[in-house]
């Protein structure tokens, strides 16, 4: 059992792995940026770092800043919670490294996992069912020769694609040619990379694993996912714009999931923790005003939400 953790995330993710150590009678050091000194993780935490400005790629993503938190803080291991750093092969290398537990998988199979070819090829040798698709990098004319085996609507996706840029579905062969340049170009604009494979388009279908990519810290499958059934279920996408706030902010793009939040708040969607995560991102943005308005909605909704508490008091001019 170990005596100390780091958790290497903020904000209700943070605070639910501190009750969970606390729970087990571990300590928790917590990290923050400038923007979240005075936020609930902080202060539920036994110790805390501040790792860097508001900003979570100075912050939150800096892997270097996390590592000397941990060390200096005499932490035995880290637990990354989901998003930031959860899915970054390189920073369970750098706590290997300094002699620091990773509680998740190795660097190994998150790099495995996180290609989708090396993913499906993996599976595949496991003998797990997989999509019917392309087993690597394939060519226009490969994917020409492929639809005729499967048939359409087919699935057009970046090897290294996420949060559903570099994916197109295909319903007809005319469409073939255009979708793929769009597709591979547009991966390549994001990811610098504009390898496509393709999978045969399952219709209907349900993407129940969204939820499950958030939990494993894999916001970048999350919002692939959210973007392939948004494109499948065109009448039926109320219900996403609250996971996809979610994935975003997870990825630190808080002006995204702000616009995300909003949505799921107009949908009905996420109750007074989508007023509470559109709060928070707006304060990472520095919208001060904006997040206020948003806590007190969700407490007009839910009088006892600690987070919308925790803000509000958070936000509340200093006494002199």
């Amino acid at each position: 059992m170990f005596r100390r953790v780091l958790v290497a995330n903020r904000g209700e993710i943070a605070v639910r792995v501190i009750r969970a150590l606390h729970e087990l009678g571990i300590e928790a050091v917590a990290i923050y940026s400038t923007a979240d000194s005075d936020a609930l993780h902080v202060r539920m935490a036994d110790h805390a770092v501040r790792v860097g400005p508001p900003t979570a790629s100075e912050s939150y993503l800096r892997i270097p800043s996390v590592i000397a938190a941990a060390e200096t803080t005499g932490c035995e291991a880290v637990h990354p919670g989901y998003g930031f750093l959860a899915e970054n092969p390189a920073f369970v290398e750098a706590c290997v490294d300094n002699d620091l537990v990773f509680i998740g998988p190795p660097a190994d199979v998150m790099a495995l996992m996180g290609d989708k070819i090396s993913a499906k090829q993996a599976m595949r040798a496991a003998d797990v069912p997989t999509v019917p698709g392309t087993e690597g990098a394939t060519s226009l004319v490969d994917v020409r020769g492929v639809a005729s085996d499967i048939g359409f609507p087919l699935l057009l996706k970046a090897t290294a694609g996420g949060g559903g840029k570099g994916m197109r579905l295909v319903t007809e062969p005319g469409d073939l040619e255009d979708a793929y340049r769009t597709a591979s170009t547009e991966a390549e604009a994001a990811f610098g990379d504009g390898t496509m494979y393709v999978e045969k388009a399952l219709v209907p279908a349900r993407h129940v694993e969204i939820l499950a990519y958030l939990r494993l810290g894999r916001p970048r499958e999350a919002l692939s996912d959210l973007a392939q059934a948004e494109s499948l279920m065109p009448g039926e996408t109320a219900s996403l714009h609250f996971p996809r706030g979610n994935a975003y902010m997870s990825l630190g793009d808080d002006a995204h999931a702000v616009e995300e939040f909003g949505r799921a708040i107009e949908a009905r969607e996420g109750g007074a923790d989508a007023y509470v995560n559109r709060g928070l991102a707006r304060m990472r943005l520095g919208d001060r005003s904006g997040a206020g308005s948003d806590f007190r909605e969700a407490l007009r909704l839910d009088p006892n939400h600690a987070e919308a508490q925790a803000q509000l008091l958070r936000l509340a001019p200093k006494a002199p």
